[in-house]
């Protein structure tokens, strides 16, 4: 859950000082690394909506921003 993606963002040593543009737009992220790598078709009920690809976190000096990069959710 949640409490679990909070530790491995604070173990993984987030990349700090990058504000993200909140438009939806990904190329803000380009310089961060993931935090969390995960194999792509190993949902265990084959719903593309959990099939999560890479957690990324990075912060500024007021907020900490999170993307989430999920398998294609047609």
């Amino acid at each position: 859950g949640f409490a679990t993606l909070a530790l491995l963002v604070s173990l993984s040593g987030i990349a700090y000082a990058l504000t993200i543009t909140l438009d939806g737009e990904v190329t803000d992220w380009q310089s961060v690394s993931p935090v969390v790598n995960d194999p792509d078709d190993d949902s265990t009920n084959n719903d593309p909506g959990e099939e999560i690809l890479a957690v990324f976190a990075t912060s500024d000096t007021s907020n900490v921003y999170l993307r989430v990069d999920v398998a294609d959710m047609e």
